[in-house]
């Protein structure tokens, strides 16, 4: 008895992602249109959800979190997976970047030593790599935004390689990271948002 307690809402957030995506498929209409009668139909199950919990006390009642993973997915239905991957990773990389050069490396302390940007100064670059990250995982729900920010990051590093250039600071930190990451970018645009 437990163990079906602990898979019927896996099960339920499912079969209401199946939903989603045949609603979404076979509808015709994947405007404004959609998306309100989405999210009516979540706030639907909400209500249900919570009716029934006053009434059956003693049975777990899944409702209420369906329907607001409902609300909170709804923008999802319409991005292609690919953009969805490709802005996921790429927001990883960067926030993992962030928070890496909170108490930089000596390989991230070498490589900004090496083009000669100022100490006072590197904590600029963590805020423009959160702010990377953050357009990334909103993008998710305007559209536009994962577009705008992956250009954003690709300029970015286009900066950082020109540095490395300008520097002749052309190791490993140039080849691996700096590139590493433009080859990266470029990547997740061309395979998330033009193919």
């Amino acid at each position: 008895l437990l163990v079906s307690e602990f898979l019927t809402a896996p099960l339920f957030a499912l079969l209401i992602g199946v939903g989603a995506q045949l609603s979404w498929s076979t509808s015709g209409e994947h405007g404004w249109r959609y998306v309100l009668r989405e999210a009516v139909r979540a706030v639907l199950v909400i209500a249900l959800g919570l009716l029934l919990m006053r009434s059956a006390a003693s049975v777990l009642i899944v409702l209420v979190h369906l329907g607001v993973l409902m609300l909170l997915c709804l923008p999802l239905v319409r991005l292609r997976t690919k953009a969805l991957v490709g802005a996921a990773i790429l927001a990883l990389v960067l926030l993992g970047d962030a928070v890496m050069s909170l108490r930089p490396p000596a390989f991230i302390r070498d490589c900004l030593d090496g083009v000669g940007f100022p100490r006072d100064w590197w904590w600029t670059l963590i805020v423009v790599k959160l702010l990377a990250a953050a357009g990334l995982i909103a993008g998710i729900w305007i559209p536009g935004l994962a577009l705008a920010a992956t250009i954003g990051v690709i300029a970015y590093f286009v900066s950082a390689a020109a540095a490395h250039i300008r520097a002749r600071f052309l190791g490993q930190a140039f080849w691996l990271n700096c590139l590493g990451m433009l080859v990266l970018s470029m990547a997740v645009l061309v395979i998330a948002f033009v193919f």
